[in-house]
């Protein structure tokens, strides 16, 4: 029997009771509140679950109903402090990396990049200079190119300075513990991250409750198992 959704989750009591062509794009994850094995067998479970992938939409399987309604609540996902850091800047980024090593010393790596940097012209040249100099192998191998990027991804350091540095304008040479870097903005955009918000509290709700009912049982194990010889005196 279908249980109810709201704005971003749809609550079922078995993978029988969906119809994953129904789910509206917004719709991103599902939970089914009633596991029984022999119902839902496990090839049953895996086919489900590689359908929801398929569909970019987030499958669990939470232990009961109750716990269900309590996941998929906005309020406790979407909370104002929520909605703040629901919003994330993501950074188009490439780098050249130059390690140090015994025979060369920080302040030839620095010059270095400094003497690179002001060769670039264009961001073809970068990634030419990239895949010519760059100790980051895989980077190096497309150009330097790091993709999208979040701060909260990188090291403080390269975050610090790829957050000050203006799009389209390559960086002065900066250290982390990778060794000195430049590195050239090539974009930046704020997107929602509200649904990776909920997929992780949903994630740890659902293993605090499993933790729970596992010390639980532990308890009630350990309780059935203790014998108490009362004597008289």
């Amino acid at each position: 029997m279908f249980a109810f959704k709201n704005k971003y989750f749809f609550i079922i009591e078995s993978i029988k009771d969906i119809d994953l062509r129904k789910i509206k794009k917004r719709n991103k994850f599902v939970i089914i509140y009633r596991y029984i094995e022999k119902q839902d067998k496990i090839f049953e479970i895996r086919s489900f679950r590689k359908q929801c992938k398929s569909k970019d939409i987030k499958f669990f399987v939470a232990n009961n109903l109750e716990l269900a309604k309590k996941l998929s609540s906005d309020g406790i996902y979407l909370s104002a402090k929520n909605k703040e850091v629901a919003y994330m800047d993501e950074y188009k980024v490439r780098h050249i990396l130059i390690k140090p090593d015994p025979m060369t010393s920080e302040k030839d790596i620095k010059e270095k990049l400094f003497e690179i940097r002001n060769e670039i012209t264009s961001i073809e040249v970068f990634a030419q200079k990239a895949k010519e100099y760059s100790s980051d192998l895989a980077s190096a191998f497309n150009g330097g190119d790091l993709n999208w990027q979040r701060s909260k991804n990188l090291v403080p350091e390269f975050a610090v300075v790829m957050e000050k540095t203006p799009i389209g304008t390559v960086s002065d040479p900066f250290p982390s513990k990778f060794g000195w870097h430049i590195l050239y903005v090539e974009n930046k955009r704020t997107i929602n991250d509200a649904k990776s918000i909920i997929r992780k509290n949903v994630a740890n709700a659902i293993r605090a409750d499993k933790a729970k009912r596992e010390r639980e049982d532990w308890k009630a194990s350990l309780k059935d198992q203790a014998f108490i010889e009362i004597k008289d005196f």
